[in-house]
């Protein structure tokens, strides 16, 4: 509470890397040398491969319920059709705006040589409300995904990091472009980590424990 009184909007506030502290205007610092480090750097899926795909169908069936919002969807009617879409892209409907843009990001995904991934990039970072803006989310789960499986093509996020190294600045909020700029780095928010550990495995209470966690977020 004291710190939150001494600091106000758009003030500079300096890491010092030899006495390991935050430096705050006022004199004040935050020393972090005997914090406890995390490690945030996605591990690779060592689970049952079959596992994956029903926990996904169940995650999906997740998100149909009323009070899931994944910020992609403006009505229950459009969400259904996403939903449906990711679970079977034979699904894909022309004249839908949303999933034209899924079906053009899967196939930058899956097929990066074959579309301008600026053009890609530009409808979905920055997308959406909040700090980290719904497009945001989005494309740092497909970075965790492609991280998680073992022996899946990395262009993908290495034209992320090129994108965002030129665009970012100015397309979406200064956190949502760190989270990104991470998760080009194989660095993700524990949530995101401890759900996509569980992905590969039976569904039981660490699980539905991720799942619950990661949907108050």
């Amino acid at each position: 509470k004291h710190l939150t009184k001494l600091m106000s909007v758009n003030q500079a506030i300096y890491w010092d890397k030899r006495s390991m502290s935050i430096i705050l205007p006022g004199g004040i610092f935050l020393l972090l040398s005997q914090v406890k480090w995390t490690d945030h750097r996605m591990r690779q899926l060592d689970g049952e491969r079959s596992y994956l795909k029903d926990n996904f169908e169940f995650v999906a069936s997740r998100l149909l319920q009323a009070d899931w919002q994944t910020g992609l969807a403006e009505t229950e009617e459009e969400k259904k059709r996403i939903v449906d879409y990711l679970l079977d892209s034979s699904s894909f409907d022309e004249g839908h705006v949303v999933l034209e843009k899924l079906e053009s990001l899967q196939k930058l995904v899956s097929h990066p040589g074959d579309l301008d991934a600026k053009q890609v990039f530009d409808y979905w970072i920055g997308r959406g409300l909040g700090l980290t803006p719904s497009g945001d989310d989005c494309i740092t789960g497909i970075c965790a995904a492609l991280s998680a499986l073992e022996g899946t093509d990395q262009t993908f996020r290495q034209q992320l990091k090129s994108y965002l190294v030129e665009h970012g600045r100015t397309r979406t909020t200064h956190i949502a472009l760190e989270y990104l700029l991470y998760a080009t780095e194989n660095k993700f928010h524990s949530h995101l980590l401890e759900l996509c550990y569980v992905m590969d495995k039976p569904r039981g209470t660490e699980f539905l424990h991720a799942l619950e966690e990661m949907k108050k977020m």
